[in-house]
């Protein structure tokens, strides 16, 4: 991870032309690199990404890798991002796990913002409060459909979503709206994010 970290050629991204014409998604991992947000380097590479319209999927949220520090992993760091980079669609991925409620307020209000629940039903009780916080907030509409293949599958997410109201059985605990969920599988998230157009 370390050579990574030093080497040049990781960050040149942000200088290289793109192709025209055709729009991609960014995926960005630079917690792994323990590179924090305010990063010349990252930032770099967001001017450019707005400019060019390219969405921008981005791991904010619980890491594993010893050598990284989880202040810099904590969602709420990308809201001076938000601000500066109006134009930049910016997915969060895993709901910011463990940090959902912090997302769940951003994606409420920064429109530019979405976040996907990928690889966050391996905890039911955390998954099913995490749908309750967001219809709360009501940002039901700006949660994606993510399945974090290949680790796990499309249809295992879907499959675990459509199940997020077993707990509620014999319970007096709010239910999902079924057609939130069915909305949420079956969006296109694609055309949302202004990807493939």
């Amino acid at each position: 991870m370390e050579a990574r970290r030093q080497n040049p050629t990781y960050w040149k991204l942000a200088s290289r032309p793109a192709v025209r014409g055709k729009r991609r998604l960014l995926e960005s991992n630079r917690l792994y690199q323990n590179v924090a947000s305010t990063d010349s380097r990252f930032r770099r590479i967001l001017e450019r990404a707005e400019e060019l319209r390219i969405p921008l999927l981005i791991h904010q949220g619980a890491t594993f890798c010893s050598d990284v520090s989880l202040e810099i992993a904590n969602p709420i760091q990308l809201q001076p991002l938000a601000i500066e980079f109006p134009r930049l669609v910016m997915v969060i991925a895993h709901l910011g796990h463990p940090w959902i409620n912090e997302t769940l307020v951003l994606i409420r209000k920064h429109r530019n913002l979405y976040a996907d629940i990928s690889a966050l039903y391996y905890r039911p009780w955390q998954f099913y409060n995490a749908f309750v916080a967001a219809m709360e907030y009501g940002v039901l509409h700006r949660l994606l459909l993510g399945s974090d293949y290949p680790f796990t599958t499309p249809q295992q997410t879907i499959e675990a979503l459509r199940g997020v109201n077993r707990m509620t059985e014999n319970t007096n605990l709010p239910r999902i709206p079924e057609e939130a969920i069915e909305a949420m599988i079956h969006r296109d998230t694609l055309s949302l994010l202004g990807v493939g157009s």
